[in-house]
């Protein structure tokens, strides 16, 4: 990732005392949201449940922060990862973009995590996000592989609907012949705005249906495509035009929603400036049958996308989506064995 504090986050003046690695868990960067949680969670809570309930929370970070070392020893690296936590505030399956796959502007990386905030954390009690950062001397080139000398660290913020949060900044060690390890650098109390600040109230914002389009136009849409629609599977996503917008049906519930990730408009600029991918896009997409998408993911977690028109037996482009499922507490477990 570029930037000379490169990757997920932003050299943001830190209001706490920095770590001697020159990482602070403050100085990353994101869009400016509220840290408030609903209010109906944990009012009234005796101090012993709130304690109880803030050492559930540091259990669950201990383990993600394990599970994050035991990826960097075995993949390499971490990328971003949002786990949700269930009513004891134990972590549950989450899922992780890869490194490669993280967008690489502040904005991009914001929009990508509410888009899996609205996916995994609707009926959470809590999550914990986590990400791998790099710090390297300024001037320099910005692939973290041409900087020997960097500073590492893996960052973890959790907020739960009690109100408890916690930020933690992890310093990575590499010694010569041996395993990366993680050393605590910096803890805060507090959830810090950014990147990974209010995702709870993203997940609760989430409106069974939505889109804003023209009813009239969406229903005539909906009703050209029932055959393809009734036909979804779990993991399929059909793609077409109602006007001059793009709406997904998703899954076998077909869960209608306008995409804000896709314009019709620029798949237009480019039919018209004569990308041939582009015209067929735009054909099958405003006159064809749409365009299916289908989530595949293998025994590793790894998702793969293939695509497909609806008019056409094959499939016509399989790709890795940039995201993994984890299992933080099965994966610990099983090393313990």
């Amino acid at each position: 990732m570029d930037s000379q504090h490169s990757n997920v986050f932003k050299d943001q003046e830190s209001t706490s005392t920095p770590h001697p690695s020159g990482l602070s868990a403050d100085s990353w960067e994101g869009t400016e949201t509220s840290s408030e949680v609903s209010e109906e969670h944990g009012v009234g809570w005796t101090p012993e449940q709130a304690e109880q309930s803030k050492l559930a929370l540091d259990d669950a970070l201990d383990l993600t922060a394990r599970h994050a070392e035991r990826m960097l020893r075995e993949v390499g690296g971490v990328g971003m990862i949002l786990i949700p936590l269930d009513a004891r505030l134990q972590p549950l399956d989450g899922l992780q973009i890869a490194l490669d796959h993280i967008p690489p502007t502040s904005g991009a990386r914001r929009f990508r995590v509410e888009d899996l905030a609205r996916n995994v954390l609707k009926a959470a009690a809590g999550y914990i996000a986590l990400a791998e950062i790099w710090q390297a001397p300024a001037g320099r080139a910005r692939k973290p592989s041409e900087h020997p000398e960097r500073e590492e660290g893996v960052i973890l913020q959790a907020e739960t609907r009690a109100r408890d949060c916690c930020t933690r900044l992890y310093a990575i060690i590499r010694r010569p012949g041996e395993p990366p390890t993680l050393a605590l650098a910096d803890q805060s109390r507090e959830s810090a705005p950014g990147l990974f600040g209010g995702l709870l109230q993203v997940a609760d914002a989430v409106t069974e249906r939505s889109c804003l389009l023209d009813d009239r136009l969406l229903q005539t849409a909906l009703a050209a495509h029932a055959e393809t629609i009734h036909g979804l599977r779990h993991d399929d996503l059909l793609m077409f035009a109602v006007g001059a917008n793009l709406v997904q049906v998703i899954g076998s519930e077909h869960t209608v929603r306008e995409c804000t990730m896709l314009r019709l408009a620029d798949i237009k600029a480019k039919a018209t400036a004569g990308d041939e991918r582009a015209r067929r896009l735009y054909y099958e997409l405003t006159a064809g049958r749409g365009v299916l998408q289908r989530v595949e993911r293998g025994v590793d977690g790894r998702e793969t996308v293939k695509m497909k028109f609806p008019s056409e037996p094959g499939w016509f482009a399989a790709m890795e989506s940039g995201l993994n499922r984890v299992s933080v507490a099965s994966d610990v477990m099983e090393e313990e064995k």
